[in-house]
């Protein structure tokens, strides 16, 4: 659904359309100032995400429109349903509950908990997941193979909020797929099929793009698909 670039706390902030923090789980994450230099960018048209698990990030409240109530020992998974009728299941090791104060709630955990916030901040927004479950899949053995929790819908849904487009997509999580433009009407995907077996690729392209993409990629294979627009 989009493309990561990673930075340390202690480098600059690139410019970006969409950033994400994740997986806050202690009380000084980075510094105030380096928070602030992503809110700026924020402020000025971007999108930030940002999950948490137990830590803390201030300014919090004014900015994400919620307020910690308390937190807990989890005492059990935490499953937060889709309008589709599929659901994200992560074992959380801290249960934490937030009222909203301003923000719009756009998910709900099964206990009918909110879960997902979104907020206007200057031209730009904020969005909150209450959880981390980067944190649990770190610990999860085969938390990314055929038949785990697609966790990443959460990040697709975050994604989708804050506009980001894509050319390709497929909701084969085994399937890395890249675009890498020629020029405003062409471009190159690759396809990678991250799993030993074969799979279908299922991808999907957006409106005036045509391609020959292959219907199957063999296991642990890839292919160099050319795109072109309709002028």
């Amino acid at each position: 659904w989009f493309y990561i670039r990673f930075c340390r706390a202690e480098q600059t902030v690139p410019d970006a359309e969409f950033y994400i923090i994740p997986g806050i789980c202690d009380f000084s994450p980075f510094t105030a100032e380096k928070y602030q230099e992503i809110l700026a960018k924020v402020e000025k048209g971007a999108t930030l995400f940002v999950t948490l698990d137990g830590g803390v990030v201030q300014p919090f409240a004014q900015i994400f429109g919620v307020e910690a109530d308390y937190r807990e020992i989890a005492p059990g998974d935490v499953t937060i349903p889709f309008p589709d009728g599929t659901s994200v299941t992560w074992k959380p090791q801290y249960r934490s509950v937030f009222r909203n104060v301003s923000a719009d709630v756009i998910l709900s955990d099964t206990e009918g908990l909110p879960r997902m916030f979104r907020k206007d901040y200057g031209a730009g927004q904020v969005i909150f997941l209450a959880g981390a479950p980067e944190i649990a899949m770190a610990d999860q053995v085969r938390a990314f193979n055929d038949g785990a929790s697609p966790i990443w819908k959460l990040y697709a849904k975050a994604a989708e909020i804050a506009g980001v487009r894509r050319i390709v997509k497929t909701n084969d999580a085994q399937v890395t797929v890249t675009e890498h433009p020629v020029s405003d009407h062409e471009m190159l995907i690759i396809l990678v099929n991250n799993r030993p077996e074969m799979c279908k690729t299922a991808c999907t392209l957006a409106d005036g793009w045509t391609g020959d993409i292959p219907s199957t990629i063999n296991g642990n294979d890839g292919c160099i698909v050319r795109l072109t627009r309709n002028k």
